[in-house]
């Protein structure tokens, strides 16, 4: 007899006691690693085609740049990655860990070296070109998320799992970093070569993936899924008991207002580092970003160091609090920042600093725990995708926000939805 939807909840939680007892904390380094090499390259990834259209503008090609077409471009990732979360996370749930990540690791290189090999032709251009291969190349990143997290999570002993899952979710901010490292080194050897610049970038993303693809074909099943693998009922979230869909719209709502925030600020901050005189060329540009990545990458240090002490909803709690507040700082006293660059980068590094120490990890850790192994990857891939069409929101809301009303709107706004973000903690 099927069971009713108010019986999933105990059953899924003594399947979870089950599976959590049989782990193997010895492989949990390893799988660390991997999961991190990933999630460096899917950072990567997204970060560096801000650059990069701005090196192609110095270029002419049979398809003219527009900022309607950067827009398509740099989304066309982002809404890859919804539906790559979406699909992935259910199919981990159902079909294994293992065979997806490896799914997964393929489409990140295929779409990074189409990226770098898209042809200039007139019909379908090159921009065109690039936001197929960016859409394909957002579904394996999607698909990292709900993998990387799940995965890391089920090979890990209790005591360290908040530990592991902040370090593989550091390498984001390693990604960045290395994102610029690389564009500036390019820049340096092939003056001039514009062209080659971009496609080399672009290309590189793929480095990671082909780095990390034996070891994934290699692995092992995680323990937990392997042994309610045969056992035991897959709700969908319709049969989610009330308890799990109040949770899963806490997880969700909280992720969406966060990358309203973090991708919209991120994927324009070229925007603001040029407004004050910082970076009029790609390759000051790259030095403004490193500068902000390098100033903002001690709050994952910090996540790393003090998530278990602090405690997920302290943290997420006091990241919204302090990021909201420097925003509306930054959007009050704008005109004398405009006068003062080392104090501006300061102020704009520390909202990237705050949200990684603070709910830019919560957001990635929590569903990951909150959900047992029947349904984790799927609520994770959930929680995950509605924080990318946060992210699309603020792609596509904050650049005509900044042409209408200048960037101490855009700070403004941001200021507003973090402390929306702030009233989810009590879901």
């Amino acid at each position: 007899m099927q069971q009713s939807r108010g019986s999933l909840l105990p059953v899924v939680e003594r399947q979870q006691a089950r599976a959590d007892g049989a782990r193997r904390p010895s492989r949990s380094i390893g799988r660390v690693l991997l999961s991190g090499l990933g999630f460096l390259a899917d950072s990567y990834d997204i970060w560096v085609i801000n650059i990069c259209t701005d090196i192609m503008k110095l270029e002419s090609y049979e398809e003219n740049q527009t900022d309607e077409l950067v827009s398509w471009v740099k989304s066309s990732l982002l809404v890859g990655s919804i539906v790559g979360q979406l699909g992935f996370g259910w199919a981990a749930d159902h079909w294994g860990r293992k065979s997806m990540f490896v799914v997964t690791c393929l489409l990140v290189v295929l779409g990074s070296l189409c990226s770098a090999l898209v042809v200039d032709t007139p019909q379908f251009g090159i921009y065109s070109q690039l936001c197929v291969c960016r859409f394909v190349l957002g579904l394996g990143i999607g698909g990292e998320y709900p993998l990387s997290a799940t995965i890391t999570s089920e090979s890990s002993v209790t005591s360290r799992r908040g530990t592991d899952l902040a370090t593989v979710f550091a390498m984001q901010g390693v990604g960045r970093i290395l994102c610029n490292l690389v564009l500036l080194a390019l820049l340096a050897s092939l003056p001039n070569q514009n062209d080659l610049t971009w496609r080399l970038a672009l290309g590189f993303g793929a480095v990671p993936g082909v780095l990390a693809l034996y070891w994934r074909v290699t692995m092992e099943e995680t323990v937990p899924f392997a042994t309610c693998e045969k056992t035991t009922m897959r709700p969908s979230l319709w049969e989610l008991s009330p308890k799990f869909k109040k949770l899963l719209l806490g997880t969700a709502g909280a992720w969406f207002l966060l990358d309203v925030t973090f991708y919209g600020n991120s994927l324009f901050s070229g925007d603001v580092t040029q407004a004050i005189g910082a970076a009029s060329t790609p390759r000051q540009e790259a030095v403004s970003n490193l500068w902000i990545n390098l100033l903002s990458m001690p709050g994952y240090i910090l996540s790393i160091l003090f998530l278990d002490s602090i405690g997920r909803k302290r943290l997420q709690c006091w990241g919204f609090v302090l990021v909201a507040v420097l925003f509306a700082i930054m959007s009050s006293i704008h005109k004398h920042l405009l006068d003062n660059t080392t104090l501006y980068i300061a102020l704009y590094s520390l909202t990237f600093l705050f949200v990684d120490f603070g709910p830019n990890v919560t957001t990635f850790i929590i569903p990951v725990e909150a959900f047992p192994t029947p349904m984790r990857a799927t609520c994770h891939g959930v929680s995950a995708a509605v924080g990318k069409v946060g992210a699309v929101v603020g792609v596509g809301l904050f650049k005509p926000l900044q042409d209408a009303a200048g960037i101490p709107a855009v700070f403004f706004a941001c200021a507003m939805v973090s402390l929306v973000g702030l009233s989810l903690i009590h879901i």
